[in-house]
């Protein structure tokens, strides 16, 4: 059980991995980094934004409304915000 386990963890690494690998330079297009520090920031645009995934990092400190103004900002940025928005809670 625990050999089956392993190989799945491999295929699954190798399966993830090799489209960034290949597509490095594809990669650092689609993704914006958007800062919860000041998300008026004007580098934010609807063009800069288009087409690319949004990934939001929420750090523990981070409050509830901090979070909330977040995601209206990103709302009003990109009008198909269910392309891929992924929240992840640090702690």
């Amino acid at each position: 059980m625990k050999n089956k386990m392993q190989w799945l963890w491999v295929v699954t690494t190798v399966v993830y991995l090799v489209p960034f690998i290949v597509f490095d330079s594809e990669v650092d297009n689609r993704f914006v980094d958007f800062n919860l520090e000041d998300p008026h920031e004007k580098k934010y645009s609807q063009t800069d934004m288009e087409g690319k995934v949004t990934l939001v990092v929420l750090q523990s400190r981070t409050t509830l409304q901090t979070a909330i103004d977040c995601k209206t900002q990103l709302k009003s940025l990109v009008q198909d915000i269910q392309k891929a928005q992924r929240l992840q809670l640090e702690t």
